[in-house]
């Protein structure tokens, strides 16, 4: 095993000890590492550069969680990467240096620009949670061959149905069947938990709740920028029209979810990490109430009906020992995950397909970020003049207030800041990846 590997494992049994996913758990840690790393830098590696370069940025989550570290001067790395961002899609002031000095169709080089590349989609903290994601997968296979290993897993809150699923399709037959009844043994007393609060109706218990949704989905990464958006102002001036769309979307279906009262031939709404988790909080804001835990006991007890499915890959007999639930024994281990859509994603999807068509109507710009701009220039068949001339005297307004902010950062300086370039970083994120994720649904 060399050493990373050992560091890693180490890591993931130090994981074990905390009421999470040892995995979620994990690359959680790794993120804010990488994350660390980068505002110390600030851009000085002339490699992660040219990633964020080609990246046109962070992705949406990334630029926000970038921005909270202010004990770093997060706001301040985001300056200098958008700056250079800017240099690099709309500055004409180069004297010839670089490929895209003094344009002659700056609309024309913009286009271009987003119609190869959307925003935050090749995010390196992304690319870089996604390598660890794997390296996580691998050790934690390899780890659950020692019988140590074992037991301080079997000690812990167990893996996430996401990545359990992910650890089956490597793993050992023997190691599958392990895993398995665990979690089919964690899921029985989550279920029972939940089935006993709504039969006294006492909805006290928001640890098992918690509990509950950690073991359908993972940790919640999405919890301290909720909270900052929750704080932030509620003016909605500048922001894009789609990101607003979009989030309205998610907001009106996890209302409506929240109406619905599950019946025995009704299938539970699967939700992703960031929409489980802003339901839970939607519940923690509003109180737990019957419809909520019906479709938490719903999803929990889907979950445990899905392992015990016929799979068409890696399948093993269960016949070594009876299994926590006894409908389970002699049927085959699923080792493949099933497709799954959040309806709360798809609501955002269709929403804004639905603002895009609108779009093309009007006569007027419209705010709207880069990100939601390189997809609509990336679906039309000819350029748009309205949307490439709008964008282009936001990008030149906001080159100036972050040039500002970088000079008045400087002492002798200082007192010449005023609130439009000291906020310019917020709107350098806004226009590049949209505004924070509002979706205020207690309000």
């Amino acid at each position: 095993m060399d050493g990373s590997m050992s560091l890693l494992r180490i890591a993931l049994e130090d994981a074990c000890q905390e009421d999470d996913c040892p995995i979620c758990y994990v690359l959680w840690r790794r993120e804010q590492d990488w994350l660390e790393m980068f505002l110390r830098e600030r851009g000085a590696d002339p490699g992660m550069a040219k990633l964020m370069r080609d990246s046109l940025g962070p992705c949406r989550h990334h630029a926000w969680a970038i921005a909270q570290r202010e004990d770093l001067e997060g706001p301040l790395a985001l300056v200098f990467v958008y700056d250079a961002l800017l240099d690099y899609l709309v500055d004409s002031r180069q004297g010839g240096r670089g490929p895209f000095s003094r344009q002659s169709d700056p609309a024309g080089h913009l286009c271009r620009c987003l119609s190869k590349v959307t925003p935050g989609d090749h995010c390196p903290a992304c690319v870089a949670r996604l390598h660890n994601e794997d390296a996580c997968i691998r050790e934690f296979v390899r780890a659950m061959a020692d019988d140590e290993m074992v037991r301080i897993y079997d000690a812990s809150a167990g893996l996430c149905d996401v990545h359990l699923q992910r650890v089956l399709l490597e793993a050992q037959p023997t190691v599958k069947l392990h895993l398995l009844n665990a979690h089919m043994a964690r899921l029985a007393s989550v279920l029972t938990s939940l089935q006993r609060m709504e039969r006294a109706s006492d909805f006290g218990d928001t640890e098992a709740v918690r509990r509950a949704v950690m073991l359908l989905v993972g940790r919640d990464q999405y919890a301290a920028q909720g909270e900052q958006s929750r704080r932030r102002s509620s003016e909605d001036a500048g922001l894009c029209v789609l990101c607003t769309a979009e989030q309205r979307a998610a907001r009106d279906y996890l209302s409506e979810l929240w109406q619905v009262k599950l019946t025995a031939d009704m299938r539970p709404a699967w939700l992703c990490t960031q929409h489980a988790w802003e339901y839970e909080r939607m519940a923690e804001e509003r109180g737990v109430t019957k419809s909520f835990l019906g479709w938490l006991n719903a999803a929990v007890a889907s979950v445990a009906s899905r392992s015990g499915v016929d799979g068409d890959e890696a399948q093993v007999a269960v016949a070594a020992k009876p299994a926590p639930f006894g409908w389970l024994r002699q049927r085959q281990v699923v080792a493949a995950p099933q497709a799954r859509r959040c309806p709360a994603c798809a609501a955002m999807s269709a929403a804004a397909h639905v603002r895009t068509a609108r779009l093309a109507e009007e006569t007027v710009y419209f705010d709207i970020c880069l990100r939601h701009a390189s997809l609509i220039i990336q679906t039309l068949p000819e350029r748009p003049p309205k949307l490439l001339g709008g964008l282009l005297a936001q990008l030149a307004q906001l080159h100036h207030d972050l040039q500002e902010y970088i000079r008045t950062r400087n002492w002798d300086y200082r007192l010449e800041r005023t609130r439009a370039n000291q906020h310019s970083w917020r709107r350098a994120i806004e226009l590049f990846v949209g505004h924070e994720d509002r979706t205020e649904v207690g309000v």
